[in-house]
């Protein structure tokens, strides 16, 4: 039953997986900025998470989600704050470079017109509606970014969270500085690239950040802070039926030859 679910995940750059299930087909294509490929009324479910540096308009984006889903199709939407909040204690003050993140952000967004806090702003569920959805699920989750504070399943999650955070700083800020030291050989990260153009940092101001970053966050628990975390928006909307909506159907293999031409 599994693979017998055809998957299309899409993405602006080529991403092949030797190991990808059969039944996954990657597309290359900026889906922010134009028309969807896909039919009307073609999918069960469409998925979206983490692109909210990515999207300047989401009513677009999402009336091409309703577009391309089956009525009674669902839409899915993952994003998180870009501010770190504390449990306990007062953060700016002892983890002042954790703190200002969000701000950071919050900066970058206005000056490249997409916001980096659409969580925090409430942006979602006004797109959606105006798109056209109907809301099934809106829930606000803590996400921690410090283990020692959780105990269980939540200390899991925790380590997850708190792994992918410094993975992204990682690699994102500190490894991809190949425009400004030609002898790497990765090319230049995406928010990298924001905060030298959009702040007009200096590469090596923004490593120096994101190391203090990383430091910070490993040192939590130390003082009055015992808990830093985000908080995730998951979203489930629905595409309303309508009497007035023809349904267009393709077989899959009429799709994929579109695709391929």
């Amino acid at each position: 039953m599994l693979y017998s679910t055809l998957v299309y995940a899409t993405d602006i750059s080529q991403t092949q997986h030797s190991d990808r299930p059969p039944n996954l087909r990657i597309l290359e294509q900026d889906f922010i900025e134009s028309k969807w490929l896909f039919a009307d009324n073609w999918f069960d479910i469409v998925h979206m998470q983490c692109l909210k540096e990515s999207i300047p308009n989401w009513v677009t984006v999402f009336k091409q989600a309703e577009r391309v889903l089956k009525p009674g199709g669902f839409l899915e939407v993952i994003e998180h704050t870009s501010q770190i909040y504390p449990k306990g204690g007062t953060v700016e003050n002892l983890y002042p470079e954790l703190y200002d993140l969000g701000g950071m952000l919050r900066n970058v967004g206005i000056r490249i017109g997409r916001s980096m806090s659409v969580v925090e702003e409430e942006r979602l569920i006004p797109a959606l509606q105006e798109a056209g959805f109907q809301i099934m699920r809106n829930a606000i989750i803590p996400c921690s970014l410090t283990p020692p504070a959780q105990q269980g399943r939540a200390y899991d999650a925790a380590v997850f969270a708190q792994a992918a955070f410094l993975i992204d700083l990682k690699g994102k800020l500190i490894f991809s500085l190949s425009r400004h030291w030609p002898d790497h050989m990765c090319q230049p990260s995406y928010l990298l690239r924001l905060f030298v153009e959009a702040l007009a940092w200096r590469p090596e101001w923004v490593v120096h950040y994101a190391q203090e970053i990383i430091k910070e966050l490993r040192v939590v628990g130390q003082g009055d802070v015992t808990d830093l975390h985000i908080f995730v928006q998951h979203i489930i909307s629905q595409k309303v039926y309508t009497q007035n909506k023809s349904r267009s159907i393709r077989s899959p293999k009429a799709m994929a030859c579109e695709l391929k031409a």
